[in-house]
C-alpha cells in the first residue's frame, strides 16, 4: 500500500520533533519560508525568498524576511551567490521592530556520490543593524540528500548540519557560537511546485551557557525554467 504524501510527512515532522530531548531549552520556533525560483539560462539563476518566524512556543510573531538572490554556475560542482536580505525583528518584550540589512555571498559546491547528493554552502554576511554594531558572520551548511523517492509525489529525505562564526565577540572561544542539526523532507506537487517540512535542533551560544532550540519549518519553492526558451 502507498501511503498518502500529506500523511507520510506529517508522521515525519511529528517524529523529529519529539526525538530531540528538552533538556536546557531555550525555545520552541516556527520558520514559514517562501520562495520564487527562476532558472534564467544553463548557468544563471535567481530567486525571491520570504520568511515568517514565530518564537515563545510557537505564539508570537517576531520576524519578517525578504531576500532576492541570484547565482551563476561556473561548473558542474560549484555556483556563486549573492543576495541581499532585509529583516524585520520585533525586541523581545517590547512593540519595537529593528531592521537589519545583510548583502550575502553563497560559496556553494555540490558532488554526486553514487547516487546521493552532497552539497556544502559557505555564506558569508555582513550584519548592519540599526543600533548596533555591524560585523560579518561565517556560516557553513553541509547538505546530504538520499537518493530515494517516495510515493508519486516524490518524497526525498535529506539531512544537514551547519555552524556558525561571528567575528563581534571579544573571546575568541564565543565566536564559534551555534550549531544547527537538520533532518527534512522534500516532495514534488508538480513540476512547478515543491514542498518541505524539516525540523532542526539548535545549540546555541549565549552569555556565556549553551542552550537548544527545537525549530519546525514548512516551505513551498515556484519554480519555473526559462533556459529552455533561451536556446
Amino acid at each position: 500500500m502507498i501511503a498518502r504524501p500529506g500523511a507520510v510527512m506529517m508522521f515525519f515532522c511529528l517524529i523529529v520533533t519529539l526525538s530531540f530531548p528538552p533538556a536546557s531549552r531555550a525555545d520552541s520556533l516556527l520558520l514559514l519560508p517562501e520562495d520564487v525560483q527562476a532558472k534564467l539560462s544553463p548557468r544563471w539563476e535567481a530567486k525571491l525568498e520570504v520568511e515568517s518566524k514565530y518564537r515563545n512556543d510557537m505564539s508570537e510573531y517576531y520576524d519578517l524576511e525578504f531576500m532576492p538572490w541570484v547565482a551563476y554556475r561556473f561548473t558542474d560542482w560549484f555556483k556563486l551567490g549573492m543576495g541581499w536580505r532585509e529583516l524585520y525583528s520585533r525586541k523581545a518584550g517590547s512593540h519595537n521592530w529593528d531592521v537589519e540589512h545583510r548583502p550575502l555571498t553563497d560559496f556553494m559546491f555540490s558532488k554526486k556520490l553514487d547516487a546521493w547528493k552532497v552539497e556544502d554552502r559557505i555564506r558569508v554576511e555582513h550584519r548592519d543593524f540599526e543600533h548596533t554594531k555591524n560585523y560579518y558572520r561565517y556560516r557553513n551548511r553541509l547538505r546530504l540528500t538520499a537518493p530515494w523517492a517516495w510515493t508519486r509525489r516524490a518524497i526525498n529525505p535529506w539531512v544537514a548540519w551547519e555552524t556558525y562564526y561571528e567575528d563581534c565577540l571579544d573571546r575568541d572561544s564565543d565566536r564559534w557560537n551555534r550549531n544547527r542539526y537538520f533532518v527534512g523532507l522534500g516532495a514534488k506537487l508538480s513540476k512547478s511546485v515543491k514542498v518541505g517540512c524539516y525540523h532542526y535542533w539548535e545549540r546555541v551560544l549565549k552569555s556565556g551557557v549553551w542552550k537548544s532550540n527545537n525549530e519546525l519549518g514548512f516551505d513551498i519553492s515556484l519554480m519555473f525554467d526559462f533556459s529552455r526558451a533561451s536556446k
